[in-house]
């Protein structure tokens, strides 16, 4: 997109070519932060560190570590202001969402973007590995967007499903069958979205269409997608888009 879209917006230096260093984003929860933050940049600064340095726990790693905490706090700063500054600009914001489970801090009453570091001491019962529900999942996404449609009010949303399977789990579950469960609570939580006549969001069915034809759309590993499909989806995509 980033290559072929003339007036995609770009205001901060990033690993994944993203508009803003968000890094990745796996659940509806920590998106719903990400919003939130945006929206109201002021918002607590939530800083920890481990072995590599400082970081921001609401963030994936592939954002960095800092030196010092003053570092940290300047750069994520910076961070959030530009994170707004591109949520009032932009016609469009795409949204893939492929996980839902993560790190809750009771502490801080947030969803770590991350896996704690090995030598992060966060006290016992501090971090609680948990999978998010249908209502929570909804609520919380409903009221991030219509937050972002009130400092843009022409902002459309496009919802897709990421197709790509969990890796490993830690819930009672083979990571196979949570893996589809978990794709299935974001489905039916855009779903509803796209009906809601509060929320400019359409569907974009990424998730289906590589399902659908999986023998002929995953790469040798059977889990990452072939560039022969990733080029069909782009297709697929600029027609969607232009309607």
């Amino acid at each position: 997109l980033s290559r072929n879209i003339n007036n995609y917006i770009v205001h901060e230096k990033t690993t994944s070519k993203n508009s803003i260093n968000w890094g990745h984003v796996y659940n509806i929860l920590n998106l719903s932060q990400v919003i939130n933050y945006s929206v109201n940049p002021e918002k607590k600064f939530i800083i920890e560190k481990c072995s590599q340095g400082f970081f921001d726990p609401m963030r994936a790693t592939t954002v960095g570590y800092f030196e010092s905490e003053e570092l940290a706090k300047k750069s994520i700063k910076d961070h959030r202001i530009k994170s707004k500054n591109v949520l009032e600009k932009v016609d469009i914001l795409i949204i893939t969402i492929g996980q839902n489970e993560g790190w809750y801090d009771t502490k801080h009453d947030i969803v770590w973007g991350f896996n704690p570091p090995f030598d992060f001491d966060f006290g016992e019962d501090r971090l609680e590995y948990k999978e998010f529900n249908f209502n929570l999942n909804l609520i919380e996404l409903k009221k991030s967007l219509l937050n972002l449609q009130k400092i843009n009010s022409k902002i459309k949303f496009i919802l897709t499903v990421g197709p790509v399977s969990n890796y490993t789990t830690f819930l009672n579950n083979d990571v196979i069958s949570q893996s589809f469960v978990e794709k299935s609570n974001i489905r039916l939580v855009f779903n509803e979205l796209e009906k809601d006549k509060e929320i400019n969001a359409y569907y974009f069915p990424l998730l289906e269409i590589i399902l659908f034809n999986q023998n002929k759309n995953y790469s040798l590993d059977n889990r990452h997608i072939s560039k022969e499909t990733i080029k069909k989806i782009y297709k697929l995509f600029d027609k969607f888009i232009k309607n």
